[in-house]
């Protein structure tokens, strides 16, 4: 799944991982809804099915949610994952490149917020970007 994908790019980036806190082993990235609570600060994904323009060519919606108690900490690492993602360019080569099951023409955000959830008394920024992509599998 792209989102997968996409993800692992991210885990890959030592500024991300980083501004994460991440230790060996907990890369601070969990699905949208994780088994526990984890340790903030810390990063939600999820991903909607777009636009099949054609039977080859896929866009998928992928969300990335960041929370922390610090809005500094939100925004340092939203700001990192724009760097990250929002590539209008064709990007094959790039990290992206080195997946051997998409070709990712690119990746763009495309909107998100940044409320305050009171009930866990936490910040959390949503990012979303739409990435076009294609299966290797299929002829280009």
């Amino acid at each position: 799944m792209i989102e997968d994908t996409v993800t692992t790019y991210l885990k890959s980036d030592a500024t991300l991982d980083t501004l994460l806190g991440s230790s060996s082993g907990n890369s601070k990235f969990y699905p949208n809804i994780p088994r526990e609570e984890p340790t903030a600060p810390y990063v939600l994904y999820d991903a909607s099915a777009g636009d099949e323009s054609d039977e080859h060519v896929h866009e998928d919606r992928i969300q990335y949610t960041i929370c922390s108690p610090l809005k500094s900490a939100v925004e340092a690492i939203a700001h990192r994952i724009r760097v990250l993602l929002d590539v209008k360019d064709f990007i094959q080569d790039n990290l992206y490149s080195t997946n051997t099951n998409y070709y990712i023409y690119y990746s763009s955000y495309s909107g998100g917020s940044a409320p305050f959830e009171p009930v866990r008394e936490q910040w959390q920024i949503v990012l979303f970007f739409n990435v076009r992509y294609q299966y290797k599998s299929a002829s280009r």
